[in-house]
């Protein structure tokens, strides 16, 4: 069980790093983190996983609109090799 298992940044420019803290209050082991991307990095300290993202620019196609909508999965492995999920999402706007 996860003190949250989604933290939503909200509304932010592109080109600055978000960091979200994931706090495990369960009873298994952290062995390894591994973000879906590498614009997501990750660290594990006892039960806490810190997972780092820096906003991207917009892609061209999405440009008119000035935002883009975006989900930054991580996935958890315990010591007993079960796993699970925690993201960031929130929108990036055009600076």
């Amino acid at each position: 069980m996860w003190n949250k298992k989604t933290y939503d940044f909200g509304i932010k420019p592109s080109g600055i790093k978000i960091t979200a803290k994931f706090i495990y209050e369960g009873d298994k082991k952290i062995k390894a983190v591994k973000p879906s991307c590498g614009c997501t990095a990750s660290s594990v300290k006892e039960n806490t996983v810190t997972l780092v993202y820096t906003t991207g620019t917009i892609p061209p196609h999405l440009k008119k609109k000035g935002e883009m909508r975006v989900s930054k999965p991580a996935t958890v492995i315990f010591e007993d090799d079960s796993e699970e999920i925690i993201s960031i999402v929130g929108t990036v706007k055009s600076k």
